[in-house]
């Protein structure tokens, strides 16, 4: 999806933004863990302010996270302190994750 741009030609910006941080540890390598659940990001939860991303960023610090997009049956993305999701233009509902039981600093931003 590309992003959408003005009659001048610079990006529209977003009226919406949303960020949150909070530290996971969930086993395994699989993302069946929606980020809703993880202290930090349930309350509120996140999609409150944006229901559904067109831009998302994910950065995590302190080990890897593996993440799923919209879906526990799509392609795992893994995130870390170097390998962020930066400034990603695509439709986003909800996060799932895994830590490899590690605790895993991760920071989500939605526009």
């Amino acid at each position: 999806m590309a992003i959408r741009t003005g009659n001048n030609g610079r990006p529209l910006e977003f009226e919406k933004y949303e960020w949150k941080t909070g530290t996971a540890t969930v086993a395994g390598s699989t993302p069946n863990t929606n980020l809703n659940t993880i202290s930090g990001f349930s309350s509120p939860k996140l999609f409150s302010t944006v229901t559904e991303a067109e831009l998302i960023s994910i950065t995590a610090a302190g080990g890897t996270a593996y993440v799923c997009l919209n879906s526990t049956s799509n392609d795992v993305i893994q995130v870390t302190a170097t390998t962020p999701i930066t400034n990603r233009p695509c439709r986003v509902d909800s996060i799932f994750i895994a830590t490899g039981g590690a605790a895993v600093t991760i920071t989500v931003s939605l526009q």
